[in-house]
């Protein structure tokens, strides 16, 4: 699988999305992230606020206001990040599970940062 691009959050974590993992899950449900894989590398490397993922322990939601290009600037971009122990190092690595734009950070869900 093909590394379509990486970041590190910032707690250090490595995040990576795979060309197959954006393919199958960002635009075919969320056209309006076509090429903007630099806004989700954005939001993980420079979020505004981060929470615990309401639905799954394991993922963190990052999200970033203003990132995205009109129609969508006044939204945030959510990123879910489902992270995972590395069987090489002791550091959790981390891979996108979806990206989309949204007005708001997603209730129930606690932040964790800032």
């Amino acid at each position: 699988m093909a590394v379509l691009l990486s970041a590190v959050d910032p707690w250090g974590r490595a995040i990576k999305v795979t060309e197959e993992q954006w393919r199958r899950h960002v635009p075919p449900d969320h056209q309006e992230l076509i090429d903007l894989e630099g806004a989700v590398a954005a939001t993980l490397t420079a979020p505004t606020d981060v929470a615990y993922d309401a639905d799954d322990g394991r993922r963190d939601s990052f999200y970033r206001l203003g990132v995205l290009p009109p129609p969508y600037d006044r939204l945030f971009l959510k990123v879910c990040v489902e992270f995972a122990l590395s069987t090489v190092s002791s550091a959790p690595r981390g891979f996108v599970v979806t990206a989309y734009p949204t007005q708001r950070i997603k209730q129930p869900e606690v932040l964790k940062w800032p």
